[in-house]
């Protein structure tokens, strides 16, 4: 994969939300609103699980037990800084390469334990915001967890970077917000 070749279309979820896809459709937090590219969404909840591309149907975190697809997804939580998870498996699996880079550090998964650098952790407390990204191609999409400054960990690529003063905020039909939270036209 070369980092030149991913670009970030949408952002979809934003600190403290929460993602899934039902049959093939973007939800935050439980609602039914319109978000991305909703031909694109509707063609992917058409297409049945054996039509796709070779591996294409299966997504992140790529695990048989959570077995998250691209028609149905999550719940996923998208971290904001200082919430706190508990360090089971499942969360393991999710957020592990979050917790990685935050920490520069080692984590492992054995006998139902979570280990930062070879302690064993309960929970952990995240450091920076994230936000949910996702292309409009759909089936050819590269999206995922992005930190604020531009790491991607869906699929662990660098998306370059963002920084907090220069980024244009948008809301989620993509209008662009003022600072102070008024719509710009």
């Amino acid at each position: 994969m070369h980092i030149l070749k991913y670009y970030i279309k949408r952002c979809i979820g934003l600190p403290g939300d929460t993602l899934s896809i039902r049959n093939g459709r973007f939800r935050i937090n439980g609602t039914n609103e319109p978000l991305g590219n909703m031909d694109s969404q509707e063609r992917i909840g058409r297409t049945l699980p054996g039509e796709f591309p070779d591996g294409v149907y299966k997504a992140f975190p790529f695990d048989s037990v959570i077995s998250w697809n691209i028609r149905n997804f999550g719940p996923l939580y998208v971290p904001k800084a200082g919430d706190k998870v508990e360090m089971n498996r499942e969360n393991y699996l999710l957020y592990r390469k979050l917790i990685a880079w935050e920490q520069k550090a080692e984590i492992n998964y054995n006998d139902s334990t979570v280990f930062l650098n070879g302690e064993p952790i309960r929970e952990y407390r995240f450091l920076k915001n994230y936000y949910f990204m996702a292309g409009d191609k759909g089936l050819n999409s590269q999206g995922g967890i992005c930190l604020e400054i531009g790491r991607s960990v869906h699929r662990a690529v660098p998306l370059g970077s963002v920084h907090e003063e220069n980024r244009i905020k948008m809301d989620k039909h993509g209008n662009k917000i003022h600072r102070h939270g008024t719509q710009i036209a």
